[in-house]
């Protein structure tokens, strides 16, 4: 993902920011409160009948968040991963509010380099969060930006204070610090904080009696040295429930004994000697960044400089099998589900010759496309040449040049498909000039859509020269005769209009809609031959309907983006992961017209919900382009 931009006052500060540190032997005597641990162990297509009019709001869509783990950042291949948590510890609301600021400034430092950090709150932090409704917007917004809201507690055995929480309460109580409550009361507290209502990682002592069910990973202090940088997840066993624990060094703590020695050339040297089953690990206090911002900073640049921005530890751990050896936990190839997206650039006819218009039409495409880029999703844009193209070039835009430039991909919406007095021939001669005019724009044009007929449209597209086409919908089955025709589909072949028929083409058949296929021939297009020449069909999974029409307005029954728009979606997701072939390439292409904007409430909410998925491993993003070219390869090792 691009970097986040923050104030130029900012940026002008974290100019002028260095630092450095280095490590040691531990002194047998060193009370840390980090190294205080005393355990042992160690789509949907559509486009061409989209309304490109609509412009419905959403309501009620809750802030989204998602635990702060962010796939968008990959395994950094050979040099393993990279993780920072901090431990905020036990304070008053007078001392958070002191620190909220010198927060804010570290977060807008690790986001402009693309640095998800693991915040591990103390309880009083949360209570402080919990009473700030802004705050608590705040925290979730870093949450959904991939950062990691966790749990860091002291327990009884705690060297500087105990938090209150405990699984095993003292036998009598002590007024000045009363027993709070079990760790079911803590978690009932902390998991408040995150949107999702889960916290799954933990920095927290005493962890084998104090512990909860649902607390998955834990950053630990191990033989608390310099040699707890550099970890392998170890299996751990707490009050019952298996964990998965790595280790912590930390860096610029005060009272660790290797402070010194920890410098950006010994973590260099440490670098070196990594592998991709290697995770790396920081731990700061809340003081850390506000007396070390120029330290923090030269840590950032150093683990940029070799490509490895920190992800949050939960992100990590999720996916550490998938990212280490290809497989799950059974050590069985695992098939992923390949989600990409596309959007169809129409109806804004005026912007020919309305510049306003054009900026306004452009302003809402960037705007979705920079969102999408900062969830690590680029998207394939679809144009109209007789109006965005035309626009662009009146009023002389280089939008679509640097739209590419960014990472998107750039294709051809022609919407002739079903053109009164249309022949193959025209469409053909129609299709080749619109691909000139595209590439004319400084792009690559290599997919469209909006073809659909009952011409041969896939013999037009392959005569054009397209490589591949996305927003195949039952009207493309027009094209198809009565022996050709899948069972089942016959009725397909009497469709009056692609509105009329624009359900995802095969939803109910996942072996030809999840899968892109080269199609036997433009009659046949339903026959899978992947040694055919035709251009490929990128399909567009198992959901029915369009992206507009996945909800409907609770009244009028008309297609409408709201809350039910990521609940279906995310249905047909779960239905397409239980659809993989291991044999195949598993994908879903999701359409929408653009038209008007999908607010920006339902893009952020959506990738929240696929956010579980992401680390679980099995769903990533890509885009068509490299949908396309996975099916290429796959093609080629399989025919």
């Amino acid at each position: 993902m691009s970097r986040k931009n923050i104030c130029p006052i900012l940026l002008a500060l974290l100019m002028v920011l260095s630092g450095c540190i280095n490590g040691g032997t531990i002194d047998p005597g060193d009370n840390n409160p980090i190294d205080n641990e005393t355990d042992t162990n160690n789509s949907t297509t559509g486009g061409e009948g989209d309304d490109p009019a609509n412009n419905t709001g959403i309501d009620n869509i809750t802030q989204p968040g998602n635990n702060g783990t962010d796939n968008s950042t990959d395994s950094t291949g050979a040099l393993g991963s990279a993780y920072l948590i901090i431990h905020f510890e036990p304070a008053t609301d007078t001392q958070i509010d002191d620190n909220w600021t010198d927060l804010e400034i570290f977060i807008a430092a690790a986001d402009a380099g693309n640095h998800k950090i693991t915040l591990a709150f103390a309880h009083h932090w949360a209570s402080n969060i919990l009473a700030n409704a802004s705050r608590l917007t705040q925290v979730r917004s870093w949450q959904a930006n991939g950062h990691e809201l966790a749990l860091h507690h002291h327990s009884r055995d705690h060297p500087t204070e105990w938090d209150g929480y405990s699984n095993t309460p003292p036998p009598q109580q002590n007024p000045n610090s009363p027993y709070l409550g079990n760790m079911t009361d803590l978690m009932a507290l902390m998991n408040q904080l995150p949107a999702s209502g889960n916290i799954v990682t933990s920095a927290s002592d005493g962890r084998e009696t104090d512990w909860h069910q649902s607390l998955l990973y834990s950053a630990e202090s191990g033989v608390k040295t310099i040699a707890d940088l550099v970890s392998q997840p170890v299996i751990n066993t707490y009050a019952g429930s298996e964990v998965t624990t790595v280790t912590k060094a930390g860096y610029k703590v005060h009272f660790t004994s290797y402070e010194a020695q920890m410098t950006t050339d010994f973590i260099d040297s440490k670098l070196n000697l990594t592998t991709s089953e290697d995770i790396v690990g920081f731990v700061i206090q809340n003081e850390t960044f506000s007396d070390y911002l120029a330290e923090l900073q030269d840590l950032f640049d150093t683990l940029e400089r070799r490509a490895i921005p920190m992800r949050s530890l939960g992100d990590i751990l999720a996916n550490y099998e998938v990212e280490t050896n290809g497989t799950n936990d059974s050590g069985i190839d695992t098939p992923v589900l390949y989600l990409s997206f596309t959007i169809h650039v129409e109806g804004w006819s005026d912007e020919v010759t309305n510049e306003v218009m054009f900026d306004r039409h452009s302003m809402v495409i960037q705007n979705a496309s920079n969102l999408f880029a900062s969830y690590g999703a680029y998207l394939n844009i679809e144009v109209r040449p007789d109006e965005f193209i035309a626009a662009a070039n009146a009023w002389n835009s280089s939008i679509l040049a640097d739209l590419e430039a960014s990472g998107h991909t750039i294709g051809i919406h022609a919407d002739i498909g079903n053109s009164p007095g249309t022949t193959l021939s025209s469409m053909t001669n129609v299709l080749t000039n619109m691909k000139i005019l595209g590439e004319a724009q400084g792009v690559t044009i290599r997919g469209v859509s909006g073809i659909c007929s009952s011409l041969d449209w896939i013999q037009a597209a392959y005569d054009a020269g397209y490589e591949y086409v996305t927003g195949i919908v039952e009207y493309c089955m027009m094209s198809m005769t009565n022996e050709t025709i899948s069972e089942g589909y016959e009725d397909a072949l009497n469709c009056t209009s692609p509105s009329a028929c624009h359900d995802v083409a095969f939803f109910a058949a996942p072996d030809k809609s999840m899968h892109p296929y080269r199609p036997n021939n433009g009659s046949d297009w339903g026959t899978i031959n992947h040694s055919s020449d035709y251009p490929v069909l990128i399909m567009g999974g198992v959901q029915q309907h369009s992206f507009h029409c996945l909800s409907t307005h609770p009244i009028s029954g008309a297609c409408e983006y709201n809350n039910g728009t990521i609940t279906a979606y995310i249905a047909g997701v779960e239905l397409a992961l239980e659809n993989l072939d291991a044999d195949y390439l598993n994908s879903m292409n999701t359409v929408w017209s653009m038209g008007s904007d999908i607010p920006a409430e339902l893009q952020h909410g959506l990738f929240t919900a696929l956010q579980p998925y992401i680390d679980s491993g099995q769903v990533e993003l890509a885009s068509v382009g490299d949908v396309y070219d996975m099916y290429i390869q796959w093609a080629a090792d399989n025919n």
